[in-house]
């Protein structure tokens, strides 16, 4: 078992500790004028509804839908990268679509639950100077902020669902590349078809990096702001040193100033991490065990306090 996927690449303090997106709750209210429409069908308009926000990038992947018991309603959940998300301007074709729908079937109310603490907050930055694709351990949007380290909603790159080019990038190629890659990572923490693994992540002539150097190149395209791919490298679990040179072109990495990455090779566009500078590095380790140990001193109280309080109740 190797190291967890969300502690190979994550320097940032900030990003940890600071705000955080939030939940959302919609309820819907069947129209009495779809009172003979089935429960399947109605499913089916808010789970296409709800796709279509997951593949715009308007809301995050783990959304759900509920039904409310004796109401005849449903209730959905879902984490939003802004909390203006779900504005009109941001919608593709299938969102405005599947809206007028939802509209026309159903009463609808949305409402803030809070922070989800498990989904960092996006960039804030006014102009990225670059973007990198990067997921690891990550359900945000994988298009991150090159210096501060933060997601970039999708709906806020100027690619489109909409386009008919067939070589335009779009967003929900962006989410399937995180998907595959996701899946990948997995089976290689896991230490499974360590071959085939490591070098979809490793390696730029993988095919998993040609996707993504294609989704690079395609957002570059349409921003005209720099895109890189960034490659992993494993260099903690096997001892070797992380390389001078670029894996690709053999050229030097030039050291940047990032909140989460090491190294770039703007003429390759690739982005990595030296696994000596990140979290794993001998100081980071050393506060991260001593916090560790305070944090379980503190519950272990509370464990006595809370038998000596039970032990009180029972006498």
């Amino acid at each position: 078992m190797r190291s967890p996927a969300y502690a190979r690449g994550g320097k940032s303090e900030r990003a940890r500790e600071g705000e955080k997106m939030n939940s959302f709750k919609w309820d819907f209210k069947p129209k009495k004028i779809v009172g003979e429409l089935s429960a399947e069908k109605l499913e089916e308009l808010l789970f296409d509804y709800l796709a279509s926000l997951y593949q715009n990038g308007q809301i995050c992947r783990d959304f759900e839908l509920i039904k409310t018991d004796g109401s005849g309603g449903y209730a959905a959940c879902a984490i939003l990268p802004e909390d203006d998300a779900l504005d009109e301007k941001y919608a593709d074709e299938a969102v405005r679509k599947s809206s007028k729908k939802i509209g026309a079937c159903f009463d609808v109310s949305v409402s803030c639950l809070g922070e989800n603490m498990d989904y960092d907050d996006v960039c804030r930055c006014e102009k990225p100077s670059a973007y990198v694709l990067y997921t690891i351990g990550r359900r945000e949007s994988p298009v991150m902020c090159l210096r501060c380290g933060n997601s970039v909603p999708l709906y806020k790159i100027p690619i489109s669902n909409d386009s008919d080019r067939a070589e335009d990038c779009r967003r929900y190629q962006v989410l399937w590349w995180q998907e595959s890659y996701r899946a990948t990572d997995t089976l290689w923490l896991n230490s499974l078809s360590d071959r085939f693994t490591s070098r979809q992540l490793s390696d730029p002539a993988s095919q998993l990096s040609r996707l993504g150097l294609e989704i690079c190149e395609g957002i570059e395209k349409k921003t005209g702001v720099q895109t890189f791919y960034y490659l992993h490298y494993d260099g903690g679990s096997s001892g070797k040193k992380f390389p001078n040179a670029c894996p690709k072109c053999g050229g030097a990495w030039k050291k940047i100033e990032s909140e989460r990455f090491d190294y770039v090779c703007e003429n390759c566009r690739l982005a990595a991490n030296d696994p000596d500078n990140t979290v794993w590095s001998k100081e980071k380790g050393e506060k991260d065990s001593r916090e560790r140990k305070r944090n379980e001193e503190l519950i272990a109280r509370a464990l006595e306090n809370a038998e000596r309080e039970q032990k009180a109740r029972e006498e």
